[in-house]
Formats: C-alpha cells, structure tokens, sequence
C-alpha cells in the first residue's frame, strides 16, 4: 500500500504543468475553423495547413485594404457568415491597410486562471520574410458593471468582463518557425482577474504571418504576491480617494460660483429666485424683466458624477436665503456623501 503510494505520488510529480489554451496546435477543428478559438474570416485570417512541418496552423494575411477587412469583421458577427470575398489589389507600403490601421486580432476562447499563478506564454511564429514582428498579448478580464437603458429606457446595471490586465511579447520573425515566451502573473496587480485571453495580432509591415503551438502553462505561484495583492488594493483606495477629493473640490468651485451669480441676480431683482424659477435664470432672461441683467452665469452642468446640482429656497441650512448641493458619488440627495456649500 505504501509502495503504492509513493508511485502516485512520484507520478503527479512528473505531470507535465497545465496548459489552459484548448487546441494551442489548432489541429482539432470547431465550428468554422479550430476549436477554442474564433472564427477565421477567410480574408486576413486562415485556418490552413502547415506547410513546413505538417498538420494545421493559423496564417494571417494584413496586406488587405481595411475598408474591406472592416466590411467583413461585421459579416463575421452574423450567425453564418457568407463567404469572403477576394481582397482587392493593393501596393506596398500602404498605410489604407489593416495592417498600417486595425492589425488582425485573433482570440482563444476565455480561460479561467488561478490568483497568484505565474503562467509562461508561448508560441511558434514565423513570417513571408524576415524581420517582419507580430505582437502576441495575454489580456486578464475581471467582472464591471455599467449602467445601460433596458428597452423600457430604465437604467439597468449590467455585469461584463473588462480588460485590467495585459501584456504583449514581441516576435522577430524569419521564414523559418522559432518559439518565442514571456512568464507572467496576471493577477499580481489586480486579483480581481478571473479569466485570460491570448490575441494573436499580425499588423505592421503588410505581408504574411504564421502562428503555431501556442501555449499558456502554469509556472509555479508568483513569490511575494500577497503583498503585492495588499500594496495594490491600498494603491487603489489612495488613487479612489484623491480622485473623490478633486471632484469634491470642483463641485464646490462650481457651487461658489453659483452662488456668487445668485447674489449679483439679487442686488438686480431684489430677491433670489424662488424655486419654480430654478438656477436657470441666471442664464436665460425671462421674458419682460427689466431689472433682469444678465446673464449671470454661463449655462450650468452636471456635478462630477453626473446628477444636476440642487438649489432649495428657503434654505434648511440657511432660512434667510437658499442651500446648494451635489448628490455626491452616490447620485442620491442625503445618502451621507452630499457636498453641501
């Protein structure tokens, strides 16, 4: 029993690390092109095979006009794509191609990755001449929210995978294959991030790009992150509070302002003007007020968060004349970060 322990034991410790790309040699096919990966659209990008060593590769062609490539990135978002069309002659260099204006960017599917890990990125590449250099990026997603209009044009949060971390290896490219790699932790800096994604990007100069066996294998944890982890999130809530600060500062710069032009309206009319009226009469003259001698203030805007500032007249905090405010980060009136003048 205990020998066979240790075999176990001694096996687990010869396995090979975990490579998190599906179909890295792109020899198992999916739907429209290989598996784990996005639809080639048969125009700068190609499903083909190796003509070098055997079996299948990607080949990416950026010397198409970019009116064309963009035509065809809208096509490949329907459910079935028609054909490609042939590309249309071009001369060289010219910078009306994908390659001198979009690149080709070429997705894995998503990867979940394992806070902490280091992950060493590989990949074969070679290209119609050399010198040519593609770019390989590592992008980590985390989960954000953004506020949209549902179709009843109600604000909804909606949950999405942003990029917050990424990074690019750099292929100096022969006519032959050479292997090119970076190691990395994705989640050193921000361990929120929950899934990677390798793009392959082809651009500049025009010409022809292969991309084979690529990788992404667990390299063991990254030392220290923790305290990265901690120094990071404290980073993070350093930056959030100077960026609360200054937009604190600027709503209260804008409601001394705003103030002043009500006391200037004041020495005109008499009075403040009452609540129906609103701030917008210090820029707008009502029609047949002569004692009206503005404009007073130059149109009014939002707060830094995006809600209208309140006037109130007579004034809880000041009875005798009138409160301003923001809502603050919040957006709601009394939610305890108002910025009162």
């Amino acid at each position: 029993m205990r020998f066979g322990l240790v075999l176990l034991l001694a096996a687990l410790l010869q396995q090979e690390p975990r490579d998190l790309v599906v179909n890295g040699a792109f020899e198992k096919e999916g739907r429209g092109g290989p598996a784990g990966w996005q639809r080639p659209d048969g125009l700068t990008s190609f499903w083909v095979a190796d003509e070098k060593r055997g079996g299948k590769c990607m080949k990416f062609d950026t010397d198409v006009k970019v009116d064309e490539f963009r035509s065809r990135r809208d096509e490949m978002d329907l459910e079935n794509p028609p054909p490609a069309k042939p590309k249309s002659p071009t001369h060289r260099p010219d910078y009306g191609t994908v390659a001198g204006l979009d690149g080709v960017s070429f997705y894995t599917d998503y990867m979940d990755v394992v806070p902490g890990m280091r992950y060493t990125l590989s990949m074969d590449a070679r290209a119609e001449k050399k010198g040519l250099t593609p770019k390989v990026f590592l992008k980590g997603y985390a989960e954000a929210e953004e506020e949209v209009l549902d179709e009843k044009n109600v604000k909804v949060k909606r949950t999405f995978r942003r990029v917050f971390y990424k990074v690019f290896k750099d292929c100096a490219c022969e006519t032959d294959w050479r292997n090119f790699s970076i190691t990395v932790c994705p989640t050193a800096g921000y361990p929120e991030v929950k899934w990677v994604r390798v793009m392959l990007f082809p651009f500049w100069p025009q010409g022809t790009y292969w991309f084979d066996n690529v990788k992404l294998v667990e390299a063991g944890r990254e030392p220290g992150v923790e305290d990265a982890w901690k120094k990071s999130r404290e980073d993070r809530l350093a930056e959030a509070k100077r960026l609360r600060d200054r937009e604190v500062r600027e709503a209260q710069l804008v409601m001394k302002k705003v103030r002043d032009a009500l006391e200037m309206y004041k020495i005109d009319a008499g009075r403040y003007p009452t609540a129906e009226q609103g701030l917008s009469i210090l820029w707008e003259q009502p029609e047949g007020d002569e004692r009206w001698k503005g404009p007073y203030l130059q149109e009014l805007d939002v707060d830094p968060w995006g809600s209208p500032y309140l006037y109130v007249i007579p004034g809880k905090r000041h009875p005798d004349g009138f409160d301003l405010s923001s809502k603050g980060p919040d957006g709601a009136a009394g939610g305890g970060d108002d910025v009162e003048d």
